[in-house]
């Protein structure tokens, strides 16, 4: 036995005898006929010694029936089932875009035995994306649950019913990129437009693959009408997607209204892919293009932009030097077409191993 322990129970001794000779106290307690008197210090044994026997014979039944491993087990399992609604939880705000409040369930699991080491490398893989989020109603498993129902619709094909899931969840990059995708698969512009409207608040969105799906939509689309309502919908275009973009401006049946929507993209993002673009498809139609070409040459961002819009142009007419302003451009600009249109010529001259090996070494 540990010296401190028996100073202790000395002091403890010595402190009590001197209550005990001091003032014994006086209890009394009455029930009915039935009444018992004694003092303080008796009743305080009384009832350490009772608190122990409680304790000893607690023990000793756990002991004969084998309580005690159950007790435990029951403990074991109930603390698990906690930590296991803890995960769940943490995993489900996780995927629906709920940084911060998913960081509250994984800091209480760090300590776990268990899931500890899962937790932390949550916490690591979630760091510096909390704040993006704003507060929403219902629990974190109501709106895992309104997930999975929306992936369900996905998978079914009901688009506008997984749309409208979409709109109940709280607001943030994951959710809106998803219903940005889920409106895209609907291959409705409405309902695109409302997405692209919502996601605007986010950097991100749309994604490069995104956007390329929405040309790829209006290469698709059964009309001119349509296919210029994809075109519009697009925020800025993707790179390398200037080609694409020239081949779906190229499969409009009315070149009118195919140059309102080249020169609407070229307003928009004056650059020199897009006036290569626009000055391709006025070389394809001069009599639509000329006019606002002249207008829209004052938009063009810098004077590489103008270059190109006129060596389009003037491909028929002068391939070479057409060619030759390509590649004075090419080490400058960063646009797919163009390489595209400067192998072609080559092709065409005979210079199309010198243009292949100086694209490679651009590369």
């Amino acid at each position: 036995m540990k010296w401190w322990f028996v100073a202790l129970i000395v002091i403890i001794a010595v402190a009590v005898g001197t209550g005990v000779s001091r003032d014994p106290g006086y209890l009394l307690i009455a029930y009915g006929e039935y009444q018992l008197e004694t003092s303080v210090w008796v009743a305080l044994v009384f009832l350490l010694v009772a608190i122990f026997g409680v304790r000893l014979g607690q023990s000793f039944f756990m002991a004969l029936f084998g309580l005690g491993a159950r007790w435990g087990q029951w403990r074991q399992n109930r603390a698990k089932a906690k930590s296991q609604r803890f995960v769940q939880r943490a995993w489900s705000l996780d995927q629906i875009g709920e940084v911060d409040r998913a960081t509250t369930y994984l800091e209480t699991l760090v300590s776990d035995k268990d899931w500890g080491s899962w937790a932390s490398l949550m916490l690591a893989k979630l760091e510096g994306q909390a704040g993006l989020q704003a507060p929403s109603e219902g629990t974190a498993l109501e709106e895992a649950a309104t997930w999975l129902a929306m992936n369900h619709e996905v998978s079914e094909g009901q688009f506008e019913k997984a749309y409208a899931l979409s709109q109940s969840l709280p607001k943030n990059p994951i959710t809106t990129a998803k219903a940005l995708d889920i409106a895209l698969a609907s291959n409705d512009v409405s309902v695109v437009q409302k997405a692209l409207r919502a996601s605007t608040q986010f950097e991100a969105l749309p994604t490069d693959e995104q956007l390329m799906l929405i040309i790829a939509r209006a290469g698709s689309a059964g009309s001119d009408e349509l296919r210029r309502d994809w075109l519009l919908l697009l925020t800025r275009l993707p790179r390398d997607q200037d080609g694409r973009l020239f081949s779906v401006l190229s499969a409009f049946s009315d070149p009118s209204l195919g140059e309102e929507t080249a020169r609407a993209l070229a307003k928009r993002w004056p650059t020199a892919p897009l006036f290569l673009v626009y000055g391709l498809l006025a070389a394809q139609h001069p009599e639509q293009f000329d006019r606002p070409l002249k207008k829209l040459r004052s938009k063009a961002s810098n004077e590489d932009a103008l270059r190109l819009l006129d060596a389009a142009r003037m491909e028929a007419l002068d391939p070479e030097a057409s060619l030759q302003a390509y590649v004075d451009l090419a080490s400058r600009v960063e646009s797919r077409l163009l390489r595209h249109r400067m192998l072609v010529l080559a092709s065409q001259s005979g210079q199309g191993q010198v243009v292949a090996r100086m694209l490679e070494a651009l590369v």
